[in-house]
């Protein structure tokens, strides 16, 4: 009886430090979890984890909108980079357009670019998706920012043969 109480003690533990992880919470954890942790260390969601991850930009990768929602105004930088990019590129790279939406409707950066001077439309047009890069030029992304390759987001288009892509730069970005 004693053996089964500390395995149901050590599994308490383990759940609730696992409740308490702000990477994990922000990737698929609740509102309310988030909640608790920002009451307790404001801070908290500015932090990164061993790779370079904010909460925020984790909850943009992993497509919890309803976190991106909660932490958008709470955040300092909502372009801020990691080694692999923005958290609107997490976004496009998902081809999640709900996230795309709410970070567009909250001031990002649709220009900035990563390490290698990717941009988020360079990221739509390279995955074909012509939904997220529509939306991405209406909010102001220019189709003639050149990446480390010295490659355009019409570039990729034309080298992809998307001619609706191709049709959609020519008319509204250049």
């Amino acid at each position: 009886m004693n053996k089964i109480t500390f395995i149901f003690f050590l599994l308490s533990l383990t759940t609730l430090s696992a409740q308490d992880d702000v990477f994990q919470i922000a990737r698929n954890g609740t509102v309310a979890e988030m909640e608790q942790l920002y009451k307790k260390n404001p801070e908290v969601i500015h932090t990164q984890n061993e790779y370079g991850y904010s909460p925020f930009l984790l909850a943009c990768y992993n497509g919890n909108a309803k976190m991106v929602s909660f932490l958008v105004d709470k955040i300092k930088d909502i372009n801020g980079i990691s080694k692999y990019g923005t958290p609107l590129m997490a976004a496009v790279y998902k081809r999640d357009e709900v996230i795309v939406d709410i970070l567009l409707k909250n001031g990002a950066d649709v220009n900035k670019g990563d390490e290698g001077g990717t941009t988020a439309l360079h990221y739509a047009t390279l995955f074909n998706n012509t939904a997220i890069a529509e939306k991405l030029i209406n909010a102001g992304a220019k189709a003639n920012v050149k990446d480390r390759s010295g490659k355009t987001a019409f570039d990729y288009a034309t080298n992809y043969k998307n001619q609706k892509l191709i049709t959609l730069i020519k008319s509204k970005a250049l």
